[in-house]
């Protein structure tokens, strides 16, 4: 976001820039800019922190788009979840603990500003940018004294003296092309090296009559006595269209070395280095976008094993943030969802990806437009803190959605009596073997109510686990009581029902999945409360959830 900014020029009349003698003059000034005037101390060192790493340290590598997201920030938080995921978006191995383009990225820096220094630092030289950029060059000649020095043949050949200079090859620059030569000459001392796409201009003697001839105005004095010099770059460059005796010769110049050539090599190098990413798979490292599909997620931890946890991700998408076409009579949409599952030292240990397509009829979609489609993926880890990013294409339109948040697996052997997270649940059903569904846990279908709201005249579904439950060492069963209350929203439960019918045991873990109705509660918002008592153990364990009844 960007406001405009008057100012004035000249000596303003008791305050009033309408009586001002100077100019005036209005400027879009980014609104991150304008809130640095009332900070803190802490604040403003914070501030210019942002701006150093905007302005020096990235100011090379930085995409427009990137550049224009970043100063539309207002927040810390925000700035440092941008410079994260900028980082991470270039990580050249995200299954490493280190940044590895980052780190290379900071010794450039500093490599520049030791070698490169000439009365301004060396990052903000010639040799300084390009080498940030893109590397060391593959092969460099240097003549830092000048002097002496035997031109090549597409530069006409001969003997001048020249100006210090230095010239880097490239074999291939991603995005710029292959065969890249660069020269930089310090024809202005003190060790600034600038970049020139024109050959002759480490020549020092190019502006004096003491200039060595090339080859070609050798032969010129040899067979006329004369050395046309004007023509040297024509001679260089083309042939067959100089007056005689010259038109026979020339043209030794290669396609690269043409003017429109470097003109082009010129624009592409001042683009910034290109960064190798998958459509939906850059957005979770970036979040570079201004159009959303708004979407909620839910998350599940169960125990499956003592090593191993099962995570439930469900994601729903309201149908009217996806862009129904109508295709040979029926409408429809298509969402691409993208997931990543990071450690907290940024490995990567999953990804997936899937596409939710939804066909309805013109009198089904009537129905259904209010409605939500619900996708669940489910992810097998072992016990520690993960983070999860998502991101949700409308695949007609483009706009994308993004979220990020934190899985926990707990050690599931490990300490006292506990319960899972609370499911809760539009539909709870038998698993059908010969059909398997997303929403399969186990015995159980289960498909979560993400947004956590119901109407009056729907059922409330919930569904967990508890464990490690004591073992009856007669029968080889726990011994579990389990109750539920549903209780308005700080309120404490006044009414437990008893549900230890309902749960199936395996081990030293049961479950719960159960439906109850909604209807005589008013509409507002309450929260589900679960207990489990241990009778071997003598232990109980709670959990809540909350959730929201809208009128029928």
């Amino acid at each position: 976001m960007k406001i405009l900014w008057r100012t004035w020029h000249g000596s303003p009349w008791r305050g009033h820039p309408a009586r001002d003698s100077g100019t005036t003059a209005w400027k879009a000034v980014p609104l991150a800019l304008l809130l640095i005037a009332a900070q803190s101390p802490q604040q403003e060192e914070r501030t210019d922190y942002y701006r150093k790493w905007l302005r020096e340290d990235v100011v090379y590598i930085i995409t427009s788009e990137e550049r224009e997201v970043f100063e539309a920030l207002t927040t810390p938080d925000e700035r440092d979840q941008f410079i994260e995921q900028f980082w991470r978006r270039r990580d050249t191995d995200p299954s490493t603990a280190d940044n590895e383009f980052k780190i290379e990225h900071y010794r450039r820096i500093a490599y520049v500003n030791e070698r490169f220094a000439a009365g301004i630092p060396g990052w903000k030289t010639d040799r300084g940018r390009i080498y940030i950029k893109f590397g060391s060059p593959d092969s460099m000649e240097s003549m830092p004294a000048g002097g002496h020095y035997h031109r090549e043949r597409k530069e006409g050949g001969g003997h001048t003296s020249v100006f210090p200079f230095e010239r880097w090859e490239y074999r291939h620059i991603p995005g710029v092309g292959d065969d890249i030569e660069l020269e930089f000459v310090d024809d202005g001392g003190g060790n600034l090296y600038q970049l020139t796409y024109d050959p002759q201009r480490k020549d020092e003697l190019i502006h004096s009559g003491f200039m060595g001839p090339t080859l070609d105005e050798i032969e010129d004095f040899e067979t006329t006595g004369a050395q046309l010099k004007q023509y040297r770059v024509a001679r260089r460059r083309y042939a067959g269209d100089l007056p005689a005796p010259y038109r026979y010769t020339g043209g030794f110049e290669t396609e690269k070395d043409q003017p429109f050539s470097k003109l082009i090599l010129s624009s592409r190098l001042e683009q910034p280095p290109e960064v190798d990413f998958k459509d939906l798979e850059a957005v979770v490292e970036s979040k570079i976008h201004y159009r959303l599909v708004p979407f909620d997620v839910a998350i599940g931890v169960l125990r499956v094993s003592g090593e191993r946890g099962l995570a439930t991700v469900t994601v729903e998408i309201p149908h009217s943030a996806l862009t129904f076409r109508n295709q040979g009579g029926l409408l429809s949409a298509r969402a691409e969802i993208f997931g990543q599952v990071s450690t907290l030292g940024r490995r990567i240990v999953g990804s997936f990806d899937e596409t939710v397509a939804r066909d309805y009829s013109p009198e089904r979609f009537r129905v259904l437009s209010r409605a939500s489609s619900v996708y669940q993926r489910h992810l097998m880890l072992a016990p520690g803190l993960y983070k999860l990013d998502l991101v949700v294409k409308d695949v007609d339109t483009g706009n994308l959605g993004t979220w990020s948040g934190r899985i926990e697996v707990p050690d599931f052997e490990q300490g006292s009596l506990r319960m899972s997270s609370i499911v809760l649940a539009q539909e709870i059903s038998a698993a059908d073997p010969s059909n398997e569904s997303l929403f399969d846990l186990g015995p159980h279908k289960v498909v979560p109510r993400v947004s956590r709201t119901f109407r009056q005249n729907e059922q409330l579904g919930f569904f967990l686990q508890v464990y490690p439950a004591a073992m009856d060492a007669s029968t080889g069963r726990p011994d579990l009581k389990l109750e539920f209350a549903i209780a308005a929203k700080g309120s404490a439960p006044q009414r437990w029902r008893d549900c230890t019918r309902l749960a199936l045991a395996s081990g030293s873990r049961a479950t719960l999945a159960r439906l109850t109705s909604l209807e005589p509660f008013p509409p507002g918002d309450y929260v589900l409360a679960v207990r489990a008592e241990d009778r071997i153990a003598g232990e109980t364990v709670q959990a809540t959830a909350a959730f929201s009844i809208l009128p029928k």
